[in-house]
């Protein structure tokens, strides 16, 4: 069964998708402020990762110890065949409620 994506979910999935192997929190804010058009609360992305993860349209890894982050690893972010999926499904749908709108 398919799942549906809210409009912010949609941002954050995007912005993992767009940012592959560099898809981290911060990284994934940054882009997912780019994408909104407004700030974004660290929070907000972190809830939302986690309830993409819970869906299972997203994975997570982490990474390994960096000098840079003084030994701490980073966790990195994935989008899983469900949930480019959802994201294709997502973009069915807003063509269907935009015709002409977008291509």
């Amino acid at each position: 069964m398919l799942k549906d994506l809210g409009k912010f979910e949609d941002v954050i999935m995007n912005a993992v998708f767009h940012l592959r192997s560099e898809a981290y929190g911060i990284a994934i804010r940054d882009h997912a402020e780019k994408l909104n058009g407004k700030p974004v609360a660290p929070g907000a992305v972190y809830t939302t990762l986690s309830r993409l993860e819970k869906k299972k349209l997203i994975e997570s890894f982490t990474g390994p110890p960096t000098r840079k982050r003084g030994g701490r690893r980073k966790r990195f972010y994935t989008v899983t065949t469900a949930g480019l999926e959802a994201m294709f499904a997502e973009t069915q749908r807003v063509k269907r409620l935009f015709p002409g709108l977008v291509s």
